[in-house]
């Protein structure tokens, strides 16, 4: 069952499989001999052969300690454990214990501890590992993580940082030449510039999140040495208004790029030339019209743009020319400072998705988007009276002159709504009536101060008659 899909072209992104066909599937794959499931109460008594099972997946770290002895020629080990506070306790808990027993499944390529699982050391002896995901609470990665010579996918996260908690990476990372996958959280280099001029390129890098910039002279020396790119997202510090902006030149292969601003509204230093990207999303920025112009010129191929929490230059006035962003299909406007949006007749002719959300110094919706017949949604949440009634307009020109039966028009709601009740039952019982109820988003509820606050394009009399039951 598809529970998401991708923004730009609808494919499916994640699934998800009814609890009776997930136990046959696991049943199948122990049978097939792929993958044997340990629960919490199967211990080693159970029958398994190493020769046979090549992937080991567990809820338990007892049952990972106690299994570790006699796997050691399984290829992969995958912890789920689905209790919400598990990454939450304390370090020595689980951290120690799987840290001196990871060296005994020697031949290990997969060891996916799905965030779950803090480890206080990287198992740099494991070299025939591929595939790395774990939590850590180092600052700093040791230099023998070049050992892993075969890993194509590191994924690191720490459990909390703070802005100025930078990873540093060592310089021995850019030795890892199979490298596909890179996933750190807000890391930078050692000795980055005379590292990254001398340093090979990882022609096989494809994904890359989240390095810190705090120049523009730092990015471009590592673009250049990851030139296969296809996914960056990282994090740039503009220490000073520029006085002309620099074009900096990405990857031509790159077609996801997200940028955000470690300060709070400053200026982007330079223009994003990337001739192939498709996804491009911009947060915490001072953004003006010349930049969004000349950005535009270099981002022919864009299909999805987001504007993340930015204050718009030029009295907060953004101007869209004709012919610009000309394969644009979703256009997501989110907590911006924008008062007045001027749109060419000609500008988005591909458009097909409007989001505008706390966009509260906007007045309205730029009338020629009545007249852009790809255009099949827009959605409008937190956002002035005036805002809704156009896209009301917009939705009456679509339907009905332009017959364009496709077009949806979704007007998102909060609403919270009082009871006079401590009755736990009959709470429950009102909140899976609110569930059922068509075009719900998300349903809170405070028992100290008695309400709920539902979000959503519901039926504002549905919502009321259910907790009105309440009030009874």
């Amino acid at each position: 069952m598809v529970t998401q899909r991708a923004d730009s072209d609808g494919k499916v992104k994640a699934c998800r499989l009814h609890d009776v066909l997930l136990d046959f599937c696991k049943e199948r794959a122990a049978e097939e001999n792929f993958l044997l499931w340990i629960k919490r109460d199967q211990t080693t008594k159970a029958v398994y052969s190493h020769k046979q099972h090549s992937h080991l997946a567990f809820t338990e770290m007892d049952n990972l300690v106690e299994w570790s002895a006699s796997c050691s020629l399984v290829g992969s080990v995958l912890f789920k454990n689905y209790d919400p506070y598990f990454a939450s306790r304390p370090l020595s808990s689980h951290a120690f214990s799987i840290s001196h027993i990871l060296l005994n499944f020697k031949f290990l390529k997969v060891l996916d501890l799905e965030d779950q699982i803090v480890i206080d050391f990287i198992p740099t002896e494991l070299l025939y590992l591929r595939y790395l995901s774990a939590h850590i609470e180092q600052y700093s990665i040791p230099s023998s993580i070049s050992n892993l010579w075969n890993l194509e996918t590191l994924i690191l996260k720490r459990r909390s940082y703070g802005i100025h908690d930078k990873l540093l990476l060592p310089s021995t990372v850019w030795d890892m030449v199979k490298l596909r996958h890179l996933h750190t959280p807000y890391f930078s280099t050692e000795n980055e510039e005379a590292l990254l001029k001398n340093s090979a390129k990882l022609y096989d890098l494809e994904t890359l999140s989240s390095p810190y910039f705090s120049r523009v002279e730092d990015a471009e020396l590592m673009l250049r040495k990851t030139p296969n790119l296809r996914k960056l997202i990282c994090e740039v510090q503009c220490l000073e208004y520029p006085h002309q902006y620099h074009v900096l030149y990405f990857p031509i292969r790159l077609e996801i790029l997200k940028l955000y601003l470690s300060s709070v509204f400053k200026t982007i230093p330079f223009y994003i030339s990337a001739p192939n990207l498709k996804y491009l999303k911009l947060s915490r920025f001072y953004l003006d019209s010349q930049f969004l112009s000349e950005t535009a010129d270099h981002l022919k191929h864009l299909e999805v743009l987001k504007l993340y929490h930015l204050v718009f230059g030029d009295h907060g006035e953004w101007k869209v020319s004709n012919g610009m962003f000309p394969q644009l299909k979703i256009l997501k406007l989110e907590y911006v400072c924008l008062m007045k949006w001027i749109v060419a007749d000609d500008a988005f002719p591909n458009l097909e998705q409007l989001v505008l959300r706390g966009c509260k110094y906007l007045m309205e919706i730029p009338s020629c988007f009545m007249n852009i017949l790809s255009l099949k949604y827009i959605e409008v949440h937190s956002c002035n009276e005036s805002v809704v009634k156009s896209a009301k307009d917009i939705e009456e020109t679509q339907v009905e002159d332009n017959q364009n039966t496709n077009f949806k028009l979704v007007i998102i709601k909060k609403m919270v709504l009082k009871f006079d009740t401590s009755n736990e039952k009959e709470i429950s019982k009102a909140f899976d009536r609110l569930v059922s109820l068509q075009g719900i988003q998300s349903i809170a509820v405070d028992r100290n101060e008695k309400k709920f606050i539902v979000i959503g394009d519901m039926d504002a009399d549905e919502v009321r008659l259910v907790v009105g039951k309440l009030m009874l």
